[in-house]
C-alpha cells in the first residue's frame, strides 16, 4: 500500500479520526495502532504479518530473560544471531546460493523479502540491547509489539532507538495532537520532493541512462550521475518528511533521518547527515562493539572499514552494495589519515567550499555502484565519464553545479519561508500550500512514485 495511494489516504484518515476519538485511553490508542500496523503488512502478505508477529514475540521474549537473569551479552549474542539467521533466509539466500553454486533449493526459501524486515531486525537489537544495559525496562507486551511494528516507519525507516521510541508508547498519559502546522507543511515538502523532484530528475536524466550507458556520450552520463544523487536524496528524505508528518499527527516524534548531507565538506560529516538513523546504528551497535577507536589507529580504521562494509551489506546482497559500503570505508579512512596529518585545524569558508565539491563528487562515485544494475554497468559509466573531452557547457551541467555551490544559501531561504509559513494563522496556511502543490503537480510526472528505500 503505496503511502500516497487513495487506498492509504483512506485507511489513514479513518484510523486518525477513531484515534484522537479514543485520546484519554492512551493503551486503546496504542491497540488501535497495533491493529493498524498490522492490517497495513497484511495488505502486503498475511505471511509477512506471521513472521513479523512470531519474530516480535521471540525478541520480546529475550528481552524480559535479560531482565530477569539472562547476562546481557548472552541476550545480545542471540539477538545478533537471530538477526543475521533472518537476513539469510529472507534477504541473502539467493545471492549465497548463486555464489557458491549450492546444489539444494529450499523452497520455504524462495518468498518475497517481507514488508519492512531491514528495518524491524535493526528495531529489535535496539530493544534487547536497551534492555540488556539497563537503559529501560521492558515494556507490556502490548507496547513491544508496536515499537517492532508501527507503521509509519516500517517501509523505509527511520530506524527508531527503543530509548527513543517505547517510552512515548508506554507513557500513560494522553498524547496531544503534534506541532500541526509542521506536519502539513512537511506533508507539502514531501509532495514537492518525491512527485516533482524526484520524479522529474528520474524520468529526465536517470532511468534511461543507467539503463543503457553507452549509447550516451560522456557529459551526459555524469549529469545522470549528479541526478542520481540528488534524485534519491529527494526520493529518501521525502518519505521521511512524510513518515515524520504521519507520526506528528498520532502524537509521536520519530528519529531524524536528514541534515542537508550535501552540505558536507568531509566524508565524515556526510554519515552524520545522511541516514542518520542507520549511520548512529552502525557505530553505536556495530562498530563500538567491534572496538572502536579504543584499541590502537589502525584497529580503529579497521573496524570503521568493517562497519562502513556491513552497512553496505544490510542494503543488499549484491555485490554493487558491498563495493559501494567499502568505498564510504575506505572514503572515511583517507579523510581521517588526511585530517590527523594534516597542518591545517582551522576551516575557512574556502576550504569548506572546495570540501564540499569533493566530498559531493566522492559520494557520487560511490552512488554510481549503488544504482547500477551490474558492475558492468557501473563501469561503463565511469569509463565514459574519466573520458570527458570535451567540456562543452549545457544548461543541466551547469544547473546542477550551481546548485551544489549555492546550496547552503537555497537552505537558508527554504528554511526563512518555511519559518514565514509556520508563523501564518492556521486560515491563512492553505494559500501558499495549495498553490505549491498545484505548482508541483501541474509539472510532475504522471503515476505514483515507488520509495527507493522500501526495497532494502
Amino acid at each position: 500500500m503505496n503511502l500516497f495511494s487513495p487506498e492509504f489516504i483512506l485507511f489513514f484518515l479513518t484510523l486518525f479520526f477513531g484515534y484522537w476519538l479514543i485520546s484519554p485511553w492512551p493503551r486503546l490508542q496504542n491497540l488501535l495502532l497495533l491493529c493498524s500496523s498490522y492490517i497495513f503488512v497484511c495488505q502486503a502478505s498475511p505471511l509477512f504479518a506471521s513472521i513479523l508477529l512470531v519474530w516480535s514475540l521471540v525478541i520480546h521474549g529475550i528481552a524480559l530473560s535479560a531482565n530477569r537473569g539472562l547476562p546481557g551479552k548472552g541476550a545480545i549474542a542471540l539477538t545478533w544471531l537471530l538477526v543475521v539467521a533472518m537476513f539469510v533466509i529472507f534477504k541473502y539466500y539467493g545471492a549465497i546460493r548463486e555464489a557458491l553454486i549450492l546444489p539444494v533449493d529450499l523452497p520455504v526459501l524462495n518468498i518475497l523479502m517481507p514488508l519492512g524486515l531491514s528495518f524491524y531486525l535493526f528495531n529489535s537489537v535496539s530493544y534487547v540491547v536497551s534492555v540488556a544495559k539497563k537503559q529501560i525496562e521492558p515494556p507490556a507486551l502490548l507496547d513491544a509489539l508496536l515499537y517492532m511494528s508501527f507503521f509509519p516507519t516500517l517501509v523505509a525507516g527511520p530506524i527508531n532507538r527503543a530509548t527513543q521510541l517505547l517510552p512515548q508508547l508506554a507513557n500513560a498519559l494522553p498524547r496531544s495532537l503534534r506541532e500541526k502546522k509542521r506536519a502539513f507543511l512537511l506533508i507539502t515538502l514531501a509532495i514537492i520532493k518525491i512527485f516533482f523532484l524526484s520524479a522529474v530528475l528520474d524520468e529526465n536524466y536517470v532511468s534511461s541512462v543507467f539503463s543503457a550507458p553507452q549509447d550516451y556520450d560522456s557529459t551526459t552520463n555524469l549529469i545522470a550521475v549528479y541526478a542520481w544523487a540528488w534524485h534519491i536524496y529527494f526520493n529518501f528524505s521525502g518519505y521521511t518528511h512524510l513518515v515524520t508528518a504521519i507520526s506528528l499527527l498520532l502524537g509521536i516524534q520519530i528519529a531524524r533521518n536528514f541534515d542537508h548531507p550535501y552540505v558536507a565538506s568531509n566524508p565524515e560529516n556526510f554519515w552524520k547527515r545522511w541516514h542518520i538513523s542507520l549511520s548512529e546504528f552502525i557505530k553505536d551497535y556495530i562498530y563500538i562493539p567491534l572496538g572502536g577507536n579504543r584499541c590502537g589507529w589502525l584497529r580503529a580504521q579497521f573496524n570503521l572499514f568493517a562497519a562502513m562494509t556491513l552497512s553496505g551489506i544490510w542494503h543488499g546482497a549484491g555485490y554493487n552494495f558491498i563495493v559501494w559500503g567499502m568505498l564510504h570505508g575506505l572514503g572515511l579512512i583517507v579523510y581521517k589519515g588526511i585530517k590527523k596529518l594534516s597542518p591545517f585545524k582551522t576551516s575557512t569558508l574556502f576550504s569548506r567550499t572546495v570540501g564540499r565539491i569533493i566530498t559531493f563528487h566522492f559520494i557520487c562515485f560511490t552512488w554510481v555502484f549503488f544504482r547500477a544494475a551490474d558492475w558492468n554497468t557501473a563501469w561503463v559509466i565511469i569509463t565514459h565519464i574519466s573520458h570527458i573531452t570535451d567540456w562543452t557547457l549545457n544548461l543541466p551541467f551547469i544547473l546542477f553545479n550551481a546548485v551544489l555551490i549555492f546550496y547552503p544559501a537555497l537552505i537558508a531561504l527554504r528554511t526563512r519561508l518555511a519559518t514565514a509559513c509556520r508563523d501564518l494563522e492556521w486560515y491563512w496556511m492553505p494559500v501558499p500550500v495549495g498553490v505549491t502543490l498545484a505548482v508541483a503537480f501541474f509539472f510532475a510526472p504522471a503515476g505514483i512514485p515507488g520509495v527507493i528505500y522500501a526495497a532494502f
